[in-house]
């Protein structure tokens, strides 16, 4: 059997919030808010490998219709 995995920094944070008492209601809410920090994260790195690549819109159409 393997060892368990030492938690992460935002297993840590979020341990320490459930310590604090966060009452079950508030839960729905902060996941969306997390969803959305995360989802915000990938859309930045996306865009700037996109611009970093130099793609536009044409680039687009070529994945989609290769035979263009």
């Amino acid at each position: 059997m393997l060892p368990a995995a030492p938690y992460s920094n935002l297993q840590l944070e979020l341990l320490q919030l459930y310590a604090a008492g966060v009452p079950d209601a508030y839960l729905p809410e902060l996941k969306t808010l997390i969803a959305n920090y995360l989802l915000s994260k990938a859309r930045d790195g996306a865009d700037h490998e996109w611009g970093a690549r130099g793609y536009d819109e044409r680039t687009v159409r070529g994945w989609l219709d290769p035979a263009a």
